[in-house]
Order: C-alpha cells, then structure tokens, then sequence
C-alpha cells in the first residue's frame, strides 16, 4: 500500500512537471524511468542498464539530475509503460519488444528467428543504420522516441517441463507460453506443432507452477532472474531469437531538455546499453548461462544439424506471419531488417 502510494505521488509530479517549463532551481530535475523487472542490476541486464543510467546521469550533471527507477511493474505492465510514456505521465520506459511493436508496428520485422549467428552480430545490426532509420520513423508516428535497444540477456531459448528436445518434431503439443496476437511468437509455436496459450509475463511463472503450460521461451538470464529453472526440467539451446527491450522516452520530455540535459541523457543511455550487454555477456557468455541452467535442469545444446532442421521448421512460417501482420505499408521493414542482417537471416 505504502509503496502504491510513493508510485502515485511520483507520477503526480511527473505530470506536474510534464505541464511546466524546465526551471533551473535547488532541486534537482527527476527523471521517472520504469520497467518491468526486478530491480536486481547483479542477475539481470535489464536492471543493470536502469542502474547504470541512474548513477550515470546523477554523475554527469554533478547531482542537478536524478532519476528515479520505477522497476518491478510498479506503474504496470510493458503495454502501460509505453502507453504512460507516451502521455508523458512518466518520461521513459524499458519495454517488452511484443509491447513496443503492438504500438509501432514496423519492430515486427525485426523479429526474424535465427536472423543471426552471433550475439555481436544482433547488437550491431540493432544500434546500426537500420535502428536510426526505425528511430525517425517512430518519431514521425507516435509520441515517443527510441533511445535504442537494451539487451534482455542475449538469444532466446526453449524450455520445457519434462521432454528432452532436439528436433522440431518433439515440441508437438506441448503447450507453450504466448502473447496472443503478438505474430512472430505465435507463428514460430505453431510451427513446431506446438500449442500457444495465451500468458502473460507477469502470471507466466504461476501458469509453469501449475502446469497450465507445459514451457516457454525467453533468454537464459530472464529465465534465471525469475527463478524458473526450479520450474521447468529441460532446456534446449537454441539461441533462435535476438528480442531486446525497447528504450523509448516521452518526446515532449526531450524537447524541453537544454542542450547540456539532453547530452547527458543521451550519453547516460548510450553507457546504460553498453552496461546491459556487458552484464548479458558476464551472466551468460561463453556457456556460463547453460552451466547455471544445468544445475536444476537437463540442458541440450544443439548441434548445427539441429538448428537448422529448427531454422527450416520456423523462419518460413514467422516471415510469411510477419509479411501478413506489417501489411503493404510497413513490409519493407522486413526486407530491411534481412538485408541488414546479412546472410544468416535469408532463407
């Protein structure tokens, strides 16, 4: 209750001040900055980078700025991040790519699986050209701004409750946690033969806990952050998707920034980025993640052959899912996003 109470005050002032003029004053100028995860900058990426952008802008400005990291779901969910930003009701927010591309649908086509071989390869392609170009568009077309793409903790994986899986054929009718409607996700299950049921992040530990689904897909610092190795019996590496969090800021909070503000928060983000990946890589490069995972669960790592036979069961099906949802407008986003990744991702 306490804390419900802390999170209102906050975004009270945050609105009051969204209406003002910038005035240089004792105070310091707050900045709200809210996601989805816990507040644990040593286990999970996401936090570090809001960790990091704290300490950062409050050593920049010399302590004229602040930020205040509204973590754990406080204000609400990835969707209501996005959409609390966007009002300017807070300034900015780390959110869901499946949240952001509901919003600004040219991000699907982003979402191609197995699109690259290398974690490098996807955090490039994801702070290159392309992103620049997704950054002015979503300029011309919502009220937010991209600040860029915060690593969730490297490539996604597959787990399960309690099947060893190698090969597309043994994910048939497993029941698999999914955003209903969110069309990368739901194709790539059904191509497996699989079954989507409809979770949310927030009730997707309890859904494992009681067996209404059978596992999920996510990166291995998320599924160690939330604790859901001590839920599910089986991993299969498969490193299939690079799915990052969207950092978007409010564009009227970026207006009324000078240009000593909007430097610091620029280069404040830029290092926060640079934080989370060096995090992802500390908690799961090199096959540190997979060692941790096999402590409570029975962890497959694909040989080539079978990532591939993965890759020909799922990439067809997502892009002509893909290719559907973005429609003739925003298709092209698609055929930039697999020329910007290079060969791996072509057919």
């Amino acid at each position: 209750m306490l804390r419900s109470r802390l999170v209102r005050l906050a975004i009270a002032l945050a609105a009051a001040w969204a209406c003002c003029p910038l005035q240089a004053g004792a105070e310091p100028l707050a900045i709200l900055l809210a996601h989805t995860h816990p507040q644990r900058s040593d286990l999970d990426p996401l936090a570090a980078a809001a960790a990091e952008f704290r300490a950062q802008v409050a050593s920049r400005s010399a302590g004229a700025m602040k930020v205040d990291v509204l973590a754990d779901g406080v204000v609400g969910n990835d969707a209501s991040i996005l959409r609390l930003s966007g009002e300017g009701v807070i300034h900015g927010g780390l959110v869901a790519m499946s949240a952001a591309a509901a919003a600004y649908p040219p991000l699907l086509a982003t979402q191609v699986p197995f699109a690259f071989a290398e974690v490098e390869q996807a955090r490039a392609v994801f702070a290159g050209p392309l992103a620049a170009r997704l950054g002015e568009d979503m300029a011309a077309r919502s009220p937010v701004r991209l600040a860029g793409f915060v690593d969730s903790g490297g490539f996604d994986i597959i787990t399960n409750l309690d099947r060893d899986v190698s090969t597309p054929e043994e994910m048939w009718g497993l029941r698999m946690r999914a955003l209903l409607g969110y069309a990368p996700e739901e194709a790539m299950i059904r191509a497996l033969e699989a079954h989507p049921v409809g979770v949310s992040l927030r009730d997707e530990r309890g859904a494992l806990a009681s067996t209404l689904i059978d596992g999920q897909a996510g990166t291995i610092a998320t599924i160690l952050v939330r604790g859901l190795d001590a839920l599910q019996g089986h991993a299969t590496i498969t490193n299939h998707l690079y799915a990052p969090y969207v950092w978007v800021w409010n564009a009227s909070f970026l207006a009324k920034l000078d240009a000593d503000q909007r430097r610091i928060v620029d280069e404040a983000a830029a290092a926060a980025i640079h934080r989370a990946e060096r995090k992802a890589d500390a908690l799961v490069g090199q096959g540190r993640g997979e060692a941790v995972l096999a402590r409570r669960m029975v962890v497959h790592k694909l040989s080539p052959a079978e990532r591939e036979a993965f890759r020909e069961a799922m990439r067809p099906a997502v892009e002509e899912a893909l290719r559907t949802d973005l429609g003739e407008a925003d298709g092209r986003w698609l055929d930039l996003f697999i020329a910007a990744a290079g060969p791996t991702a072509r057919p």
